[in-house]
């Protein structure tokens, strides 16, 4: 793996906060392939799935703000030239009507794929790790619970 693969990687992740944060959702495009697979409240989703859930959120929050830290890529591509990495994360979500935020911790573990315009993520899964605020605060995004996997 080249220094310029590994940027290619970090900007990927980058994008994905960039992308809810700033709620650019044409960024998600610099984040994840086409045909990605996404569990990231405990169910599986497609892009755009996740996508019109993100749009949802942008009435329901007052802000969003996502810091990923470092991601620690696999030793190892798989077979089909992808790689795997995890990114630990702390998610802040501020309801317009609740008046302490929702915080979330865990970890993204991603496949990167090459594309012919850079690594994308192909499957994200987010484990949540800890949990501070009232969670009931996303429900109305998801016709289920979200999950938090320890």
């Amino acid at each position: 793996m080249t220094a310029d693969d590994m940027l290619s990687i970090q900007q990927a992740v980058a994008a994905y906060g960039a992308a809810l944060d700033g709620a650019e959702v044409s960024l998600f495009e610099r984040c994840f392939t086409q045909d990605a697979e996404l569990f990231l409240v405990g169910f599986k989703q497609t892009v755009d799935e996740y996508v019109a859930q993100c749009q949802k959120a942008y009435n329901l929050l007052e802000a969003m703000h996502h810091h990923c830290a470092t991601t620690l890529l696999d030793c190892d591509r798989k077979s089909d030239g992808s790689i795997g990495g995890r990114t630990p994360f702390v998610a802040y979500h501020f309801g317009k009507s609740h008046s302490e935020p929702l915080v979330i911790g865990g970890e993204y573990l991603d496949v990167f794929c090459r594309t012919s315009k850079g690594w994308r993520i192909a499957r994200r899964t987010g484990r949540a790790r800890w949990q501070m605020g009232d969670p009931t605060m996303l429900a109305p995004l998801m016709d289920r619970p979200p999950t938090i996997l320890a």
